[in-house]
């Protein structure tokens, strides 16, 4: 009868045994996966940090430019004038 009740109760040990590793290696993989996703959300945000500063940078460029280009047209826009009035100077635009 002592046999009988100890293979019972390791039957129903072995069972429990397999809830207990089931319940502890549940909250396992979801802190896995919550430190992956904060892990992916911290490397997007570096990401995306740093496109926007390409792309701010190149925003800056093109505005730059577009100053240059604008003070070189009327640069040239106000040296034409002159011209106008100073005939000995050469044109710029031909």
């Amino acid at each position: 009868m002592g046999d009988n009740m100890h293979d019972k109760c390791a039957a129903e040990f072995g069972k429990s045994a397999g809830w207990v590793w089931w319940f502890s290696a549940v909250p396992i993989v979801v802190n896995l996966i919550t430190l992956g996703l904060i892990g992916a959300s911290i490397y997007g945000a570096q990401k995306m940090n740093q496109l926007c500063r390409t792309i701010s940078t190149s925003a800056q460029r093109l505005a730059c430019t577009a100053v240059r280009i604008g003070v070189g047209e009327s640069a040239r826009a106000a040296l034409a004038e002159h011209a106008k009035t100073k005939p000995e100077l050469e044109p710029l635009s031909k």
